[in-house]
């Protein structure tokens, strides 16, 4: 089984959702409801299928939902399925509320309370860790980039950079820290 790293996935979403949000303008016309839900394979050598992934992105008023499962093989052969939910304000900086991130060994949730997150993470095997967490008032959740992108991109001119700062909700190797 080939081993997809955390850098790997979030630079495939990022070329996905640069894809899909090109402009502001189809998150400008959605004030509330389903804003899209899409299913997509990853492929080894373009030919054998070694993941699925669904994405959907719901908007109501006040928040921002991103649901993402992941149905992959595991190095025993058995289809396991990775599952993301983060939860922000539907502000312009996307304002962290919650989210959760389930993976076959470690089932972790966060809930942001101002500039501190608190996470519990069950392991599959060990003790519960909770732990408190200070992250920038600018930091997004990650599952949120293509809404972020939406958002902060439609007027950037070419050459001009945009910083962002975002917490990846399913690597706990970054302690959930701003990236």
């Amino acid at each position: 089984m080939i081993k997809i790293s955390s850098t790997t996935k979030v630079l495939g979403i990022l070329v996905l959702f640069l894809n899909l949000f090109s402009s502001a303008a189809a998150f400008a016309r959605l004030q509330s409801g389903l804003l899209y839900d899409q299913w997509y394979t990853v492929a080894m050598n373009k030919t054998q299928i070694v993941a699925y992934y669904n994405e959907r992105v719901d908007v109501t008023p006040s928040e921002i939902s991103v649901h993402v499962q992941m149905f992959k093989k595991n190095s025993a052969g058995v289809v396991v399925q990775e599952h993301i939910e983060a939860v922000a304000k539907n502000d312009l900086g996307l304002t962290p509320i919650r989210f959760q991130s389930v993976t076959d060994a470690l089932k972790t949730n966060g809930q942001f309370v101002g500039n501190t997150l608190k996470l519990r993470s069950v392991p599959k095997s060990g003790s519960i860790r909770e732990k408190q967490i200070g992250v920038s008032d600018t930091a997004f959740l990650s599952a949120l980039l293509p809404v972020w992108v939406s958002l902060r991109f439609s007027g950037l001119n070419i050459g001009q950079p945009r910083p962002l700062n975002s917490i990846i909700e399913n690597n706990p190797d970054f302690e959930y820290r701003g990236v």
